[in-house]
């Protein structure tokens, strides 16, 4: 049994992430992996359990990326939601694979994370493509300004 995602669980995860007043500018599905075990992502009182990938949304807000983890085996369930400040995200790197994948390293504290995102996510899922390529937009965009602030204290 494949995972169902489509517009009804997007949908789900957006109203799970969103404030009222809230705005976003893109909602991608993805995969998220950690360099810890135990997953150390605490947020708001709340841990991402377990080792392996995580089904994600990532949507992100004016301010934070909101990571709406999803079920593992019920993707209409919404497991947990994180905001993450842009602030708090350090060593941003996004590389651009083949067919479509985009790859994005970041970390939080002293936690590395892997986020996948395809621009293939099936014909019931329309919109993926332009979602995934204005997130990875995001963080090229971040990874950038790191970049520009790491240089400017070297000198």
């Amino acid at each position: 049994m494949g995972l169902k995602i489509n517009d009804e669980i997007k949908n789900i995860a957006l109203g799970a992430a969103l404030r009222p007043g809230d705005s976003y500018k893109a909602a991608a599905y993805g995969t998220l992996s950690s360099s810890s075990g135990l997953w150390a992502l605490i947020f708001f009182g709340g841990v991402l359990g377990g080792s392996a990938n995580k089904s994600v949304f990532v949507i992100p807000t004016d301010n934070t990326i909101k990571l709406v983890q999803l079920g593992t085996w019920n993707t209409s369930k919404v497991e947990q939601v994180f905001d993450i400040p842009y602030g708090e995200l350090t060593k941003v790197k996004h590389t651009k694979g083949s067919l479509g994948a985009h790859f994005i390293k970041f970390r939080v504290g002293k936690v590395r994370y892997w986020l996948t995102m395809t621009e293939r996510c099936g014909k019931n899922f329309p919109g993926q493509k332009e979602n995934v390529q204005i997130i990875s937009q995001i963080f090229a965009d971040i990874q950038k300004a790191q970049r520009a602030q790491k240089v400017k204290k070297a000198s």
